[in-house]
C-alpha cells in the first residue's frame, strides 16, 4: 500500500489525549468528551496484494467514535465499516479512497493497492521470491535442451540447460527442481558446468568462467579473459584449468591467468587416466568430461612420450621408443593412459601371414617400451571398414588399455584381451544394432558402446561380463540418428551403474532414458487469457500456446490445409488469419474455431510460377472482421494493403505504397497504417517506415541506415521502430527522433508491445527485458531469468504477460515488478 495523495501522507496513528478541565470544586464529574473529526487521515495496508486474497484495511481513525467511515475500493465496490476487508477479482493497480465524516464535514485520505496475479507462477524459477518478477516456465530437463549433465550418484543428478537455468534431482531422474543460473550470471548462457564436489564448482559460459563455493546458490565471475573462447575448458579438482582454444592455463581456479598452448591438434596432451586435451577434441577416457582427474600429463610429440607434473609448464622426455614402428603425427591422438601403463601407439607391422596391427606398450611410466603386436585383429589386407585407414594409427577413441593389461578394440567388430600378451579375441554383439564408438571401458569384463538399433534410435549397448551377455538401454528418440547422434558421452558410477547422454537424449544410472523436449522459437504470439493463447510453432507451424506452463500442441490444420506458416495474425481465440506457402504458391487462409479446422480463403492464393512473382508479406488483425494483408510485387517495387470488414469473406484494396519492399504490417485502427520494410535494390541491412493516417490513400516514408527488428503503435499518435538506435515518432510516422535509453551494444532490442499507452514492455537479445511506465519517457531494465534471444511479447492486462523467445517461454503475474 502506497500513499498517492501528498496532503496525506502516511504515518504513525498518533493518540490524542483529551483532558476535560474541572472549575476546581471536589467530586465534580467532567462531562464525556466530544467525538473530534481528525484533521487528517492515513490509509493502513498491505503494499502489495494477489487477486483474490482478503485484503485488510484500516486507517488511523479507525479507532475514532462517532464518525462515519465510507469506503471506495476503486473497482466499483464500498463498504462503511471502520476496518473492512475486501477482495479484488482483477490484477491492477487500484486507488482507494477513504472518507471520514461528522455533522456534515468530511476529511478524506488515499492510497493505492497493487494487486497482482502471481498464484499460478509459484513454484516456478522467478527473478524474485513468491513468483514475482519474471519466472522462467518449463525449466526441466524434459522441457528443454539440455547443455551439460552429470551425477553424483546413482540418485543425484545435475543438468545445465539452454535456457539458462540448472536443475537436480535426488531420485534418479524421476522429479527435477531447477534454480536459474541466469539470474546468477548476468544473462550469459551456460555451455558446460565443472563440479569438483557438492560445494565448489564452475559454469563456463560464452563469455565468462565462473564459480560457486555453495552448492551453485551465488556465483562469482572469476576472469574477463575468456571472452569467445570459455566454452571449451577443462579442469582438475585442485583449481588448474586450461582453456586450450585462447591458449590460457590458470593454477588458482581461474582467478589468475597465463599464457600456456597445448602442443598440436593431431597430437594433444594426455592425463594419467587416458583423457585428452585438444583445442577441438575431447576423446578417450571415463568419462570424457571437462573435469579431470589429478595427476601428470603426457604429450605424444612425433614418436616420443614427454611428461609433466606443473600443468603443462616443462615437460621430461621419456625413453625413446626405438622398438616400436614409426608412422604419421597426422593421425588421431595414439596415446592411451592408465597410471604407469602406455599404449603409445598403433601401426602396422607386417607379420609372417600379412599386415597385422601392433602396439608400443610401455608399463614403467614411459621408462622402456616393446612393440606388441596385435593378434587376433583383423588383418590390415583383410579390413575394409570406413577407418582406419591404411597404415594410419588407430585412433585413441576405439582402443581402451587397462593397468593391469588387457582392454577392448572396437576395429572392425569388438575385440578383448584380458592382458597385454593375451590374443585379442572377437566378442559377439546381439543383432539388429550398429555400433559407432566405444563410451568407456572400466575393466576388461566392461564395455559400453555407443550404437543405433534396427530402426535407427540411439541406444548404449553394455556388457559386464566381457560380451556374454549385453543390456541395450535407449535414448529415447524416435528420430533417425546418425553417427554423430548417437551417445556421446558415458559416466560411469559404482555397482556396475553409468549414466549417458546423446545430442538431445540421456540415459539415467537407474536406466530411465529421457529425451530432451523441443525447445520452439516462436511468432505472432497472442495471449488471449490464461488459458487461451495462438502462436507460430517455428519452423513453419502454428501451434496452441498453454500460458500456464509454456508448452505448445501443434493445430495439424494449420499447415494441411495452408501450408508452411509463415505469419500468423490472431484476433481472438477462436477467429486468426495466417500466410502459408503451398506448392500452388502464397496462401491466405483463415480458422473460425481456434484451429481446428483451416479454409484457405477463395481468391487470395497467389501462384508464383517463378521467383520474383507477388507473395503476401504479413498480415494483422484489429478482431474478428476487420483485418489486413500487404502485397509485394518487386516488377511494381511496391507494396499493395488489402483489407477486410467482413470477417475475410471479402476483400479490397486500401492503398499502395510505392517504393518499399514491405516486410510487416502495424495496424492502429481502421485509418492509421504502418509498414515495415525496405527499399528495393537497397542495402538490405537498412530499414523504412510508411505510415497511413487515412486508411491507406496517401503514405510518407522515412528511411533509415540501420535494420529494425519491430515497428509498434503506442498510440494513435505514437510510434516505437524497435531496433539498435531506437527511434520514435509522436505525428503518425511523419518524423522520427533517436531516443538514448543507455542501451550496450549487446542490448539489442527486437519487440515490444505497449499494454496502454503509459506501459509498455520491450525485450531483446541476451535476456533484455526493459519497462516503461510513463509512456516511454524512461525505462527500467527488468532482473534477467535467462540469456536467450527473446522476441515476442503479449500481455491481456496490466500485471499479466508473457515472453517468448529461443527456447525459453517467461511469465509475470506482477507486470515484471
Amino acid at each position: 500500500m502506497r500513499p498517492v495523495d501528498r496532503s496525506f501522507a502516511l504515518s504513525l496513528p498518533i493518540l490524542i489525549l483529551l483532558h476535560a478541565c474541572g472549575g476546581g470544586g471536589g467530586g465534580t464529574t467532567a462531562p464525556p468528551p466530544v467525538p473530534v473529526l481528525p484533521t487528517s487521515v492515513a490509509v493502513i495496508g498491505p503494499a502489495t496484494a494477489d487477486v483474490s486474497q482478503p485484503v485488510a484495511l484500516s486507517s488511523t481513525a479507525a479507532g475514532t467514535a462517532g464518525i462515519t467511515f465510507s469506503w471506495d475500493f476503486g473497482d466499483g465496490s464500498s463498504s462503511t465499516e471502520a476496518s473492512p476487508q475486501h477482495s479484488y477479482a482483477q490484477p491492477g493497480d487500484y486507488r482507494v479512497r477513504l472518507t471520514l465524516g461528522r455533522d456534515g464535514a468530511t476529511v478524506a485520505g488515499t492510497a493505492t493497492v497493487v494487486v497482482n496475479d502471481t498464484a499460478r507462477l509459484r513454484g516456478q524459477l522467478c527473478a524474485k521470491a513468491d513468483g514475482a518478477g519474471w519466472c522462467l516456465l518449463r525449466a526441466t530437463p524434459a522441457a528443454t535442451d539440455l547443455v551439460d549433465l552429470a551425477w553424483r550418484s546413482a540418485t543425484q543428478g545435475l543438468a545445465v540447460l539452454r535456457n539458462g537455468s540448472l536443475a537436480t534431482t535426488q531420485d534418479g531422474g524421476q522429479s527435477w527442481s531447477s534454480y536459474s543460473l541466469g539470474l546468477l550470471l548476468d544473462g550469459e548462457v551456460p555451455s558446460r558446468f565443472i563440479e569438483t564436489d557438492a560445494n565448489t564448482g564452475w559454469v563456463f559460459t560464452d563469455r565468462h568462467l565462473w564459480q560457486s563455493l555453495d552448492g551453485g546458490q551465488r556465483w562469482t565471475r572469476m576472469t574477463a579473459a575468456l571472452e569467445g573462447g570459455a566454452s571449451l575448458l577443462f579442469a582438475q579438482p585442485a583449481g588448474r584449468i586450461w582453456a586450450p582454444a585462447l591458449g590460457r592455463y590458470s593454477g588458482d581456479g581461474g582467478k589468475t591467468w597465463v599464457a600456456r598452448s597445448l602442443p598440436p591438434e593431431e597430437r594433444g596432451i594426455f592425463t594419467h587416466s587416458g583423457h585428452f586435451l585438444s583445442s577441438y577434441y575431447t576423446a578417450a577416457g571415463e568419462p570424457a568430461a571437462p573435469l579431470l582427474p589429478d595427476g601428470p600429463l603426457w604429450w605424444w610429440d612425433r614418436g616420443q612420450a614427454k611428461r609433466s607434473s606443473d600443468g603443462g609448464a616443462t615437460w621430461t622426455t621419456t625413453a625413446a621408443p626405438t622398438a616400436c614402428p614409426t608412422f604419421s603425427v597426422d593421425a588421431l591422438p595414439p596415446l592411451q593412459v592408465r597410471g604407469s601403463s602406455l599404449v603409445a601407439h598403433v601401426g602396422a607391422r607386417q607379420d609372417v601371414d600379412g599386415t597385422r596391427w601392433a602396439f608400443c606398450v610401455s608399463t614403467d611410466g614411459g621408462a622402456s617400451w616393446r612393440a606388441q603386436t596385435a593378434s587376433g585383429l583383423p588383418l590390415v589386407t583383410n579390413y575394409t571398414g570406413p577407418k582406419p585407414s591404411l597404415y594410419t594409427p588407430i585412433s585413441s577413441e576405439f582402443v581402451r588399455l587397462m593397468p593391469a593389461g588387457g582392454g577392448w578394440v572396437l576395429y572392425g567388430g569388438i575385440f578383448r584381451s584380458t592382458g597385454l600378451d593375451e590374443a585379442w579375441r572377437p566378442v559377439g554383439l546381439p543383432g539388429g544394432y550398429t555400433v559407432y564408438s566405444l563410451l568407456a571401458a572400466p575393466d576388461v569384463n566392461t564395455l559400453m558402446l555407443g550404437a543405433t538399433d534396427a530402426q535407427g534410435n540411439g541406444v548404449v549397448l553394455s556388457t559386464a561380463d566381457g560380451g556374454v551377455s549385453w543390456r541395450a538401454q535407449g535414448l529415447d528418440n524416435p528420430q533417425v540418428l546418425s553417427n554423430s547422434q548417437v551417445a556421446t558421452r558415458v559416466q560411469v558410477l559404482p555397482n556396475q551403474t553409468f549414466a549417458a547422454r546423446g545430442t538431445r537424449s540421456f540415459i539415467a544410472p537407474s536406466g530411465q532414458a529421457f529425451t530432451s523436449g523441443d525447445s520452439p522459437s516462436w511468432g505472432g504470439l497472442r495471449v488471449f487469457d490464461k488459458a487461451n493463447a495462438l502462436a507460430l510453432l517455428q519452423p513453419n507451424s502454428v501451434g496452441q500456446f498453454m500460458p500456464a506452463t509454456g508448452a505448445a500442441v501443434r493445430l495439424a490444420a494449420w499447415s494441411d490445409s495452408c501450408g508452411a506458416m509463415r505469419h500468423l495474425a490472431p484476433a481472438s481465440a477462436l477467429r486468426a488469419w495466417g500466410l502459408g506457402d503451398s506448392n500452388d504458391g502464397n496462401r491466405l487462409c483463415v480458422s473460425r474455431d481456434g484451429g481446428a479446422t483451416v479454409q484457405v480463403l477463395p481468391g487470395m492464393t497467389l501462384v508464383q510460377p517463378a521467383a520474383g512473382g507477388a507473395y503476401y508479406a504479413d498480415v494483422a488483425a484489429l478482431d474478428d472482421q476487420r483485418a489486413w494483408v500487404v502485397r509485394v510485387d518487386p516488377a511494381t517495387a511496391s507494396s499493395a494493403v488489402l483489407a477486410t470488414t467482413q470477417a475475410g469473406d471479402a476483400w479490397s484494396p486500401v492503398g499502395v505504397a510505392a517504393n518499399l519492399q514491405a516486410a510487416a504490417v502495424k495496424v492502429r485502427d481502421g485509418q492509421r497504417l504502418a509498414l515495415l520494410g525496405r527499399v528495393p535494390g537497397t542495402d538490405p541491412s537498412g530499414s523504412c517506415v510508411s505510415t497511413s493516417s487515412d486508411g491507406g490513400q496517401t503514405w510518407a516514408r522515412s528511411c533509415f541506415a540501420e535494420e529494425a527488428a519491430d515497428l509498434v503503435w503506442q498510440d494513435a499518435q505514437t510510434l516505437w521502430l524497435v531496433g539498435q538506435p531506437l527511434r520514435r515518432s509522436t505525428d503518425a510516422g511523419r518524423t522520427w527522433s533517436t531516443v538514448d535509453i543507455g542501451l550496450g551494444a549487446q542490448d539489442r532490442p527486437l519487440a515490444a508491445q505497449f499494454v496502454t499507452a503509459s506501459l509498455g514492455v520491450m525485450v531483446g537479445d541476451r535476456g533484455l527485458i526493459l519497462v516503461t511506465r510513463d509512456g516511454g519517457a524512461t525505462w527500467q531494465r527488468q532482473a534477467r531469468v535467462t540469456g536467450q534471444r527473446l522476441d515476442g511479447v503479449s500481455f491481456i492486462d496490466s500485471k499479466n504477460g508473457w515472453i517468448t523467445g529461443d527456447g525459453v517461454v517467461l511469465g509475470t503475474g506482477t507486470g515484471g515488478d
